[in-house]
C-alpha cells in the first residue's frame, strides 16, 4: 500500500519541529537567553512558520492554494533562521551567540516544508494529466 498523500507526513513533521524552536531560546548574550517572548518579530516569523503548514493539511481539497500556503511557510522559517544570524551579527553586542536547536529545528522545519511542495507538485501535475485523458 503506498500513502497518497505524503506531504502530510511532511507536513506534520514541519508543525513538530517548527513548535519545537518556538520552545528553547534563540540567542544567548552572556549569561542571558533571549527567545521569542523578547522579540516580536521572531514571535511572528517563528509563528508563521509552525501554523502554516497546519492550515495547508487543512485546505488539501485545492492543491495549488495548499502548495502557495506550503511555500510561503518554508519562505517564514527561512526568514526566522536568517533574522536569527543576523541579529546575532548585528546586534549591539559580539558576545552574543545562536542557540543549535532551535534554529536547526527552524530550518529542518522549512526543509520539510519544501518536500511537501514537491510532493505537492507531483499531485497537481497527476490530477493535470487525470484531468486531460477524461
Amino acid at each position: 500500500m503506498q500513502i497518497q498523500r505524503i506531504q502530510t507526513i511532511w507536513l506534520l513533521l514541519s508543525i513538530i519541529s517548527a513548535g519545537l524552536a518556538l520552545c528553547f531560546p534563540w540567542l544567548h548574550v552572556g549569561p542571558q537567553a533571549f527567545g521569542i517572548e523578547s522579540n516580536p518579530i521572531l514571535a511572528i516569523l517563528g509563528g508563521l512558520a509552525a501554523l502554516l503548514p497546519l492550515v495547508g493539511i487543512i485546505i488539501y481539497r485545492n492543491p495549488e492554494r495548499e502548495k502557495l500556503v506550503v511555500s510561503v511557510a518554508a519562505l517564514m522559517a527561512l526568514a526566522a533562521v536568517a533574522y536569527v544570524v543576523a541579529l546575532s551579527q548585528l546586534g549591539p553586542d559580539a558576545n552574543c551567540s545562536i542557540a543549535l536547536l532551535p534554529t536547526s529545528a527552524m530550518a529542518l522545519s522549512g526543509i520539510f516544508d519544501v518536500m511537501a511542495a514537491r510532493a505537492l507538485a507531483a499531485d497537481i501535475k497527476l490530477l493535470r494529466n487525470a484531468d486531460r485523458l477524461r
